[in-house]
């Protein structure tokens, strides 16, 4: 079994037997791989599916008679929080339709599940199934850290050419640098040591550079306005 949660009636098991999907690689798969929840009566080693479906379910969580569960049976296909009961179909308890829940946790005695949603933490409240954002301040041990100058010439790869030919732009240390191919001075267009920048590419006309971040939690799709250094989400 991959995740698993046993019931309180101390012999029913649920649980998924292919690996979930909480990585980038499978995100809207639904394919012969796709991970499903089965119940078990571990008293006779019967098993059948919980509640069939084309989309991913991973991660069962008991409060009672109600499972929870992650899946992207949703309109958007976003992993989403589903509550089930047996006799009955799934519904959906969250609704994120930019982002992925990961790692959801059922509080101990149930009443609450915890997840990560976007690098943020998230509280799900069962019984009112309002959703609350914790604030987390964490303070290490020196209060003001230094900054630093460090040479990234070692670790230059995904290296694109503007259109005219005049600039380039490569990636190194997780950060975007444009070189003027005139004068030769290099300019760091991203300086976002809290998010990886990849892939850069220039549009036909050399006005705007795409390129990957994971500054919003999940690597998506960005665009700077190389006149003005603004950057914006591409809605997928």
């Amino acid at each position: 079994a991959e995740t698993a949660d046993l019931a309180a009636d101390g012999h029913t098991l649920y649980f998924t037997i292919k690996p979930d999907f909480q990585e980038e690689a499978w995100k809207r798969y639904d394919g012969g791989r796709t991970p499903n929840i089965w119940r078990m009566d571990l008293r006779t080693l019967k098993a059948s599916r919980m509640a069939p479906a084309a989309w991913s379910q991973s991660d069962p969580m008991l409060d009672g008679d109600t499972v929870y569960f992650l899946s992207e049976a949703g309109t958007k296909h976003r992993d989403n929080i589903f509550a089930w009961k047996p006799g009955s179909t799934p519904r959906q308890v969250t609704h994120f339709t930019n982002l992925d829940i990961r790692f959801p946790s059922m509080s101990i005695g149930a009443g609450a599940i915890s997840f990560n949603v976007g690098g943020r933490l998230e509280i799900l409240d069962l019984k009112s199934g309002e959703v609350h954002s914790v604030k987390l301040d964490i303070r290490g041990e020196n209060s003001r850290s230094a900054s630093k100058s460090e040479a990234v010439g070692s670790e230059v790869e995904n290296f694109t050419l503007s259109p005219g030919g005049a600039a380039d732009v490569f990636e190194a240390h997780g950060d975007l640098f444009l070189r003027d191919g005139r004068t030769g001075v290099v300019e760091n267009l991203t300086r976002t040591p809290a998010s990886a920048e990849r892939i850069p590419t220039f549009s036909a006309d050399g006005k705007t550079l795409f390129f990957m971040s994971d500054r919003t939690g999940e690597y998506a799709l960005m665009a700077m306005d190389l006149a003005t250094g603004k950057t914006r989400e591409i809605d997928p």
